[in-house]
C-alpha cells in the first residue's frame, strides 16, 4: 500500500507545471515593486505587475470604500496553467461590514511562472474581466 501511495505521489509531483503562487504582504516585495502598487492603492481594481519578465504580481484592490456603498472583499483565489494560458480566478463579494477586519480588501499574489505564457486571463466570479492596469516594472 505504501509503494503504491508513492508512486502515486511521484507521477503527481512529475506532471508540476512548476507554477508557484502565494498570497504576500505588501511589506515583503521589492521597494520598486512597493512603490508601482502603493500607486495603485488609490483606485479600486484588478492589477497585474510583472517584474521584468520574471515573477507577476496580481493585486486585487477593494480597499477604497465610499461612504453608503458596500465594500469589495475577496476570497478562493485559485491560479492555473493550462497549456500556455495562465488562469487567475477570484471570488468578489460585497459587505456593509466595513469593519471587519477577516474580511481582505486588498490582495497580493505573487506569481513565479515556470513557462512563459500566450495569454493571461482573469476571473472574477467565474467571469472574464480584464485588468484594470498591467504595469512592467524596471530596474534601473
Amino acid at each position: 500500500m505504501n509503494k503504491l501511495l508513492l508512486l502515486f505521489i511521484l507521477i503527481l509531483t512529475g506532471c508540476n507545471t512548476g507554477l508557484v503562487f502565494s498570497e504576500v504582504s505588501m511589506t515583503n516585495i521589492p521597494s520598486d515593486m512597493q512603490k508601482s502598487i502603493e500607486s495603485a492603492k488609490t483606485e479600486n481594481g484588478c492589477y497585474l505587475f510583472t517584474d521584468e519578465g520574471k515573477d507577476m504580481y496580481v493585486f486585487l484592490n477593494g480597499g477604497n470604500v465610499i461612504p453608503g456603498e458596500e465594500a469589495a472583499f475577496f476570497t478562493d483565489v485559485k491560479i492555473e496553467q493550462h497549456e500556455d494560458t495562465l488562469n487567475i480566478y477570484f471570488t468578489e463579494n460585497k459587505t456593509s461590514e466595513y469593519s471587519n477586519e477577516k474580511l481582505k480588501h486588498q490582495l497580493l499574489y505573487k506569481i513565479t511562472p515556470h513557462d512563459s505564457y500566450e495569454k493571461i486571463q482573469l476571473f472574477r466570479n467565474g467571469e472574464p474581466i480584464p485588468f484594470d492596469i498591467v504595469f512592467e516594472i524596471l530596474k534601473i
